[in-house]
């Protein structure tokens, strides 16, 4: 039997000592849906302990006061240390990591973030793990497991050098791009979105900024260090002047209030925002009508990407590579292999027994079949995307 080790980052979120706490539920659900094949561990700090559950056949406890201490408990700098620091200076992590490895010795680690220690310490055994790069509007919650890396170095970075395109990628992600593309834009009429958007414009250009909630591994510890409104108004202030740009919020972070808002349109004429009802999540809603795109490291990226808008990134993350300041041929390729390849159905994940096992052993015991060509069986199972 095959070990599987979970691994939560031992970490204390100041704004939100709860943030890693659903990683812990998570790993759990899956590991409730295990058929045998795998024997599932879980290494986490005390405080997320209580979250474990009977399906974890050993709990290992890491300190979060050691590791961090080694960044004076800045998270920005722990987390930037993690995913692209050149000396191993945080010692204590290092010293706890093999200290796991001894007393363990799994055969795959599974990380939900970017972590270089990881990397080191379980050499080819490394698993990353997160909610994927489709689409959520219309499409089932999907989720990664990328053996290469979790922004820094993955898979991505193959597909994004063209190593991933055939006649049969491009005819999968054509049609799938165009059925998606199809639905949001009847939901952008429905909403109103359309209709606002080209008031507002009148035929200026619009950037797209799908903002992200600070203080997790993936805003200040690889990207800008400025607060999502601060952000905003630097890119604002910073871009053409007849270009306007329109910020989307996401659920994980407060809107600004009616005064800042107002703020906002008085100092940043071409700042413009959506009815309260299109502000939070609609990023794809109005994605097809932009002239490009601005992310920290969202999600989003991937879409603009398959689209061939013109698109920036401020984080290292795992689209760097798709950057383009120019409008570029629609990336198919790149659709094809996030359907048929990269991305599960999380929900299936943690709800069916075995998938998540399956899923697994396809990335982890051969890396290449990432990148196997797509076959007829691939659009067979295309379907279980709601296509």
């Amino acid at each position: 039997m095959k070990k599987v080790l979970f691994y939560i980052e031992p970490m204390i979120f100041n704004s939100n000592p709860e943030a890693l706490a659903i990683w812990v539920h998570w790993s759990g659900k899956i590991a409730q849906q295990g058929t045998g094949e795998y024997s599932y561990h879980l290494a986490c700090s005390k405080y997320l302990e209580r979250y474990s559950v009977k399906e974890f056949k050993t709990t290992h406890i890491l300190s979060t006061k050691d590791p961090m201490n080694a960044f004076g408990f800045d998270e920005a700098d722990y987390g930037a240390d993690l995913f692209s620091g050149i000396n191993f200076e945080n010692k204590n992590l290092l010293s706890a990591l093999r200290i796991l490895e001894q007393s363990l010795h799994p055969d795959i680690v599974i990380c939900w973030s970017q972590n270089r220690y990881i990397e080191n310490v379980f050499p080819g055994r490394c698993v990353f793990m997160e909610h994927g790069p489709l689409p959520r509007r219309h499409m089932p919650l999907s989720s990664f497991l990328d053996p290469y890396g979790h922004q820094v170095g993955s898979s991505l970075d193959q597909v994004a050098s063209g190593q991933f395109d055939s006649p049969e990628t491009q005819q999968i992600g054509g049609d799938w791009t165009q059925k998606w593309l199809g639905l949001r834009r009847l939901e952008a009429e429905r909403l109103g979105a359309k209709d606002w958007l080209d008031k507002v414009a009148n035929g200026r250009s619009v950037t797209l900024l799908p903002l992200q909630s600070a203080g997790g591994f993936h805003y200040e510890a690889t990207g800008p260090r400025l607060k999502p409104v601060p952000l905003l108004r630097k890119i604002a202030a910073n871009i053409y002047e007849d270009e306007l740009i329109l910020p989307t919020w996401h659920s994980d972070q407060a809107v600004p209030n009616d005064d800042m808002l107002d703020v906002l349109r008085i100092e940043h004429p071409n700042i413009i925002v959506p009815e309260a009802e299109l502000r939070v999540n609609s990023s794809e809603v109005f994605l097809q009508y932009v002239s490009r795109v601005i992310v920290i490291s969202s999600n989003v990226a991937a879409m603009a990407a398959v689209l061939g808008l013109p698109l920036q990134v401020l984080a290292k993350c795992k689209f760097s590579r798709f950057q383009s300041s120019k409008k570029t041929k629609p990336r198919y390729d790149l659709a094809a292999f996030l359907l048929c390849r990269y991305c599960g159905q999380f929900n299936r994940w943690i709800g069916e027994k075995g998938v998540f096992e399956s899923h697994l052993n396809f990335v982890a015991m051969n890396r290449s079949n990432l990148f196997s060509k797509i076959n007829k069986g691939d659009c067979e199972r295309l379907q279980q995307w709601n296509l």
